[in-house]
C-alpha cells in the first residue's frame, strides 16, 4: 500500500502466494501385451518439475526410463516409466523418488512378484513309467480308444501364475489342437496317433513340461488283452488249487502213517505173554460166584514208542 499527498487515496496492490503441496506419487507394474519387457510406472501430480522424478535401480542395471509430462492449469502431471525383463528384478523392490528443491524427497516402493511353475499334471488316468536311474517317473502312459472322436487329455498347471502359454507337440514336432488346458483329438484315432506327446507350460522364463506316451486301444487288442488276463487268472487259480490239494494229501498221509505206528505198537504190547504171577487159573461157572467177590483185575498198558 502506498500513501502520497498527490494521491486521492492510497494505492493497493495484491499478490497471491500459492501454498506449496507435496506431489502425489503412485507406482504400478504393467505387463506389456506385445513385448517381453515389463513396465514399472511412476505417476506424479503436483506443483514443480517433472525432471525431479527418478527410479532407484540396482547397480549395473541398464537405465531404460522414459519421462512424459504435461500441465493441467498450474498442476503438472508427469509419468516416469522403466522397462525391464522380468528375470532381472523378479522378487525385488523398485523405488520411485521425487526430489524437492530444498533437498527433501518423496518416495514410493513397488514390489515385483516372484513367479514359478512347479509342474504340469495329467488329470486323466495314467500309468507312470519309471526311469532306469533314480526311479523317478519321466513320462505317463495314457490309453485312448480307437475310432472315437473328440477325445481329450486334461492338463493342469501347478504354480502361482494366473496366465501362461500351454502347447502340446507330437514326437515329430507337429502341434496338437488345444482347447484351454485340454489336448483335443477331433478326428477318430488310429494306431498312427500312438507315440510320445510333450506338453509345455511357459510364463516368460518359467517353464514346466510333461511327457505322455499315448496308446490307442482297438477292439481286437482289447479282446486279446481281456482273454490274456482271464487265462492268466485261471492258470493262477488252478495252480493254487493244485498246490493246496497236494499239501492236504501230504498232511493226511503223514497223519495216517503216525496213527499206524501207534496202533502197531499197541498191538505188539497186547500180544506179549503175561507173567506167571498175573495169570489167573481158569474159572468154571460153578466157581465164578465163589471167586467173584475175591478176584479183581488190574490192566497195565505200557505203550512203547520209538519217537
Amino acid at each position: 500500500m502506498v500513501e502520497h499527498p498527490s494521491l486521492e487515496a492510497p494505492e493497493k496492490r495484491t499478490i497471491h502466494i500459492l501454498v506449496h503441496k507435496a506431489p502425489l506419487l503412485s507406482v504400478s507394474v504393467v505387463r506389456q501385451q506385445y513385448s517381453p519387457l515389463w513396465l514399472a510406472v511412476c505417476d506424479c501430480r503436483g506443483e514443480g518439475s517433472g525432471t525431479n522424478l527418478a527410479w532407484i535401480l540396482p547397480e549395473n542395471t541398464k537405465d531404460q526410463t522414459s519421462l512424459q509430462s504435461e500441465y493441467e492449469g498450474r498442476v503438472l502431471k508427469a509419468r516416469l516409466t522403466y522397462q525391464f525383463p522380468l528375470a532381472l528384478h523378479e522378487g525385488q523392490d523398485l523405488t520411485c523418488v521425487y526430489h524437492f528443491e530444498h533437498g527433501a524427497t518423496e518416495r514410493r516402493t513397488l514390489h515385483i512378484p516372484r513367479y514359478h511353475i512347479s509342474s504340469v499334471r495329467v488329470l486323466n488316468h495314467t500309468t507312470p513309467l519309471q526311469s532306469r536311474y533314480g526311479g523317478k517317473p519321466v513320462r505317463h502312459r495314457l490309453t485312448l480308444q480307437e475310432n472315437h472322436r473328440n477325445q481329450r487329455v486334461l492338463l493342469r498347471v501347478e504354480g502361482n501364475v494366473s496366465e501362461y502359454n500351454l502347447n502340446c507337440k507330437r514326437s515329430d514336432g507337429s502341434f496338437v489342437q488345444m482347447e484351454g488346458v485340454a489336448m483335443v483329438f477331433p478326428s477318430e484315432l488310429t494306431e498312427k496317433d500312438e507315440g510320445l506327446y510333450t506338453c509345455q507350460a511357459s510364463f516368460y522364463h518359467h517353464t514346466a513340461a510333461v511327457s505322455i506316451q499315448v496308446e490307442v486301444m482297438s477292439e481286437d487288442r482289447l479282446f486279446a488283452l481281456v482273454a490274456m488276463i482271464c487265462i492268466s487268472s485261471a492258470s493262477a487259480i488252478i495252480l493254487i488249487l493244485v498246490v493246496t490239494l497236494w499239501l492236504c494229501c501230504k498232511v493226511s498221509s503223514r497223519t495216517q502213517y503216525k496213527k499206524q505206528e501207534s496202533l502197531s505198537a499197541l498191538t505188539a504190547l497186547m500180544q506179549e505173554p503175561g507173567s506167571p504171577e498175573v495169570k489167573k487159573p481158569a474159572v468154571t461157572e460153578k466157581d465164578s460166584k465163589e471167586y467173584a467177590e475175591l478176584v479183581s483185575y488190574s490192566i497195565v498198558i505200557d505203550v512203547k514208542s520209538t519217537v
